[in-house]
């Protein structure tokens, strides 16, 4: 589930309904037919820490030695960071516009192993692997208030993603006794980048004073151009001198084509009293034969629901539930590549602090906000078994953790 907006985070982002929220530029642009007066919001983005170990991922058996590696481990990401702003241009017109940092993952693991047998040889190799994604969206919406409690709105996203990975591999082997030691290292790079675009529609409609319910459908990302660099090498040390073979490959694609699954949103808020508020999203996503990174998608549905209390007007506290399944419809090939479906909750803080002397309703209001957000995940994670005969693919199970701590602020003028 991506969570854009600290005090979103709290209701672990079940904000399709929500009416007057200024998270709707990028949740349901409907929303900001609902706001009338300028807001700006700012979210820093402070690191989480992720926990995906994963279990004899690599297995090589050579010279009669057989030895497995353990990777993964703790590391260290950013939330996503968001900056924005929403403008009252009309009675019935309002106008947003922001960027959003939507995913920065950097997946990190090594391990080596070491391996005696009882002949005197010995194997030892050692696996290094780094992932990093990032992704972020620019773009502005509208919201329009119709009356009777309607309110329609669109959004348009400039849509930039990268990713880069690296997978170094060595292995040697000791004959012992004989004097012979083969080494071969492998490595394998490759980067990209690409541009595209996303509309949003979304509609909102408070059904009673106290329900709320909301619709949105998010438009699968148009590819505008993308770009793939490849470089494969091979070092290897036997009974000659080292040899180095490099091999590059290019890839460029400038066609249109779809990049992202479309998703179609549907929630309902109600105000339970003027203290409280419970909230429930669902969201289905389209299948998709391959996005920009080669991973084909499933249908599948993803659900949150949150509730928000307000004890005193400075004093809001809230927490939430979610499930988040994954969309992908084969575990990538991919060495350590992993497919988990989640389960998390939220919690989290809002201050409220009016500007000025006075307690005028349309004095400035400053919102910082505080949250946490935890998920365990169960799924499964790509190994690989190297042996004279070849390169064998397999799978083991994995549970990951998440803890992602969320800092921010915002201000209606």
């Amino acid at each position: 589930v991506i969570i854009v907006g600290c005090d979103k985070t709290i209701p672990a982002g079940a904000m399709v309904a929500v009416p007057g929220d200024d998270g709707a530029t990028f949740y349901n642009p409907a929303g900001l037919g609902s706001l009338h007066r300028t807001r700006l919001n700012a979210n820093g983005s402070v690191f989480g820490v992720r926990v995906r170990p994963v279990r004899g991922g690599l297995v090589s058996s050579f010279a009669g030695q057989r030895s497995a590696i353990d990777f993964g481990g703790a590391d260290f990401v950013t939330t996503p960071t968001t900056a924005s702003a929403s403008f009252s241009l009309l009675p019935h017109v309002t106008v947003s516009g922001g960027a959003y940092h939507t995913a920065n993952d950097v997946r990190a693991a090594s391990g080596i192993e070491r391996v005696e047998g009882p002949d005197g040889r010995s194997l030892a190799h050692r696996l290094d692997t780094l992932d990093a994604l990032r992704k972020m969206h620019v773009g502005g919406a509208y919201g329009i208030d119709l009356g009777r409690g309607l309110r329609i709105g669109s959004a348009m996203f400039l849509v930039y993603s990268a990713r880069n990975a690296a997978v170094d591999y060595a292995v040697g082997v000791d004959e012992g006794g004989a004097g012979r030691r083969e080494v071969v290292a492998l490595g394998v790079t490759q980067g990209g980048a690409a541009w595209g675009l996303q509309p949003t529609y979304g509609f909102q409609w408070d059904v009673t004073r106290r329900l709320h319910v909301g619709v949105v459908f998010r438009f699968p990302e148009l590819q505008l151009t993308s770009s793939v660099r490849t470089a494969l090498r091979e070092i290897g040390s036997g009974s000659g001198e080292p040899t180095l073979v490099l091999e590059e490959v290019r890839t460029r694609a400038s066609r249109i084509r779809y990049a992202d699954p479309a998703r179609l949103f549907w929630g309902v808020a109600y105000d339970v009293s003027e203290k409280a508020r419970v909230a429930f999203d669902a969201d289905v996503a389209f299948p998709l034969e391959a996005d920009t990174w080669g991973v084909a998608h499933r249908a599948m549905v993803r659900a949150r629901a949150g509730v928000l209390l307000k004890p005193l007007d400075a004093l809001h506290v809230g927490f939430g539930a979610f499930v988040d399944p994954s969309s992908a419809r084969t575990l990538p090939e991919t060495l350590g590549a992993i497919r988990v479906d989640y389960v998390g909750g939220t919690f989290g803080v809002v201050l409220r602090t009016r500007i000025g002397e006075g307690t005028s309703p349309d004095a400035p209001v400053v919102t910082p906000a505080t949250a946490l957000r935890y998920a365990v995940g169960f799924g499964e994670a790509r190994t690989v078994t190297l042996s004279d005969a070849g390169e064998t693919p397999g799978t083991t199970d994995v549970r990951v953790h998440d803890v992602m701590p969320y800092v921010g602020s915002s201000i209606a003028f």
